[in-house]
């Protein structure tokens, strides 16, 4: 007989949970001590730094498990926690969710580790020099990057459980023309055949376990970046998010971002204006766009070519008119890679430039799925210990909720749209 259901936290999957039989009782001195299957750690991602195991047992009443008998409200309430519990075992045992209920957790983190960061990281196989450990840059990068592991659960671990509520609610965000080739944000598989949750649960897992390799820090996963790869990912773009955000322009704007703390302004957009004006920390982005247009106008002046000259002259302006219509190569992985072996070339300032420039464009979309994220606080409850700080996230929840705008993005214009045949207002419904 399966007695219930066990639970790893962070719960990051269907494989982070199981039902279980009882082989054996060990002896009373073992204490809350549990002896599972060999197989049990790669699938649940444990890795023996503590990690607890939750156990939801069945409900017995003087030896004889407690039924429902006739409706639930009428039953025991052991009987109805039994009902419960039966539903999640019949869903974990069912042969056709075998691949997610027995897959390892850490199957998309594995590509992460063997293909994405081999081609963000530049190989390095110089020794060490002797006590570079006590090098001030060496000091602030390790507190920086355990920073990045102890903040970044959070986001993700939210995300997972968001995703699973469009995905229910069957809503996403209208991307109208769709340049960059977004997925719905309901969906369960992403543009790359790999399981959205799937993504995120190995984000979760980088960011857990960055002291024993903090490769999120070369991801350029941060304060700065969380909203868009939350947003990628859940779009569909699994590894292509990774490649974009490693750019090295993308890289340099969001550590100045995080020195500035995080204050960005409003207007983020660049007029590409050739004036020696000083941009402020709160258009950093626009300074970011136009230093690279620069670059690249400097580069082009210099072809010798008159014909290769002409032909980039064109490709400018396009960009700068909003005339160009192949946005979405910056989620092109060949193109991503090769702009981060040769940054500087031609191509690569290119790369760099619309890398900029799509992070700008697409920051609407993922402000505004992270404010929805923000107010399905379902989980977490934190609405604020004081009466004003509750009345003040109703209020922002009520806006939210029935069509205001974000203090974020006020020009904006995202809308949520059903994916269904629902006539219904799609945050109402999802609300």
């Amino acid at each position: 007989m399966i007695f219930g259901v066990g639970y790893r936290i962070p719960t990051q999957g269907m494989s982070s949970t199981f039902a279980f039989r009882v082989a054996d009782v060990l002896p009373e001195q073992a204490s809350d001590v549990i002896i599972v299957p060999r197989e049990f750690t790669a699938q649940t991602g444990s890795d023996f730094d503590v990690d607890k195991i939750y156990l939801a047992t069945m409900s017995f009443k003087n030896g004889v498990l407690e039924e429902v008998e006739g409706d639930l409200a009428s039953s025991t309430k052991g009987a109805v926690a039994n009902k419960l519990l039966q539903n999640y075992i019949t869903v974990l045992t069912d042969i056709k969710n075998r691949s997610n209920a027995r897959g390892s957790i850490d199957v998309v983190t594995n590509i992460i580790q063997d293909s994405t960061l081999p081609a963000i990281r530049q190989s390095n196989n110089r020794y060490r020099e002797a006590m570079y450990e006590l090098d001030p840059y060496f000091q602030l990068r390790r507190k920086m990057e355990f920073s990045i592991g102890k903040s970044g659960i959070g986001p993700f671990a939210l995300n997972i459980t968001n995703l699973a509520l469009t995905q229910f609610a069957h809503i996403s965000i209208d991307y109208g023309d769709n340049e960059f080739e977004f997925g719905k944000l309901d969906e369960v598989i992403g543009q790359d055949g790999m399981r959205i949750s799937d993504w995120l649960s190995a984000m979760i897992n980088a960011h857990v376990d960055v002291a024993k390799d903090p490769y999120v820090f070369d991801l350029n996963i941060n304060s700065c970046t969380y909203n868009m790869t939350n947003f990628l990912l859940r779009a569909g773009k699994g590894e292509s998010t990774f490649l974009f955000l490693a750019q090295p322009a993308l890289k340099e704007y969001a550590d100045e971002y995080n020195n500035y703390g995080g204050l960005y302004g409003q207007n983020l957009r660049s007029s590409f204006k050739n004036d020696t004006e000083k941009t402020s920390k709160y258009k950093l982005l626009g300074e970011k766009i136009n230093k690279y247009m620069r670059l690249l106008e400097s580069r082009v002046r210099n072809i010798q070519n008159k014909e290769v000259a002409k032909e980039w002259k064109e490709r400018i302006k396009a960009i700068k008119s909003d005339e160009f219509d192949n946005w979405k190569i910056v989620f092109d992985k060949k193109a991503a890679k090769e702009a981060l072996k040769n940054p500087e070339s031609l191509h690569g300032l290119q790369f760099q430039l619309l890398s900029l420039m799509a992070f700008d464009k697409i920051t609407p979309y993922a402000e505004e799925m992270s404010e929805l994220v923000k107010k399905s606080r379902i989980d977490t409850k934190k609405f604020g210990n004081t009466l004003a700080l509750r009345r003040d996230f109703v209020n922002e929840y009520l806006k939210f909720k029935n069509g205001g705008k974000i203090d974020t993005y006020k020009e904006r214009t995202v809308k949520w749209i059903n994916t269904d045949d629902s006539t219904q207002d799609p945050l109402q419904k999802y609300f």
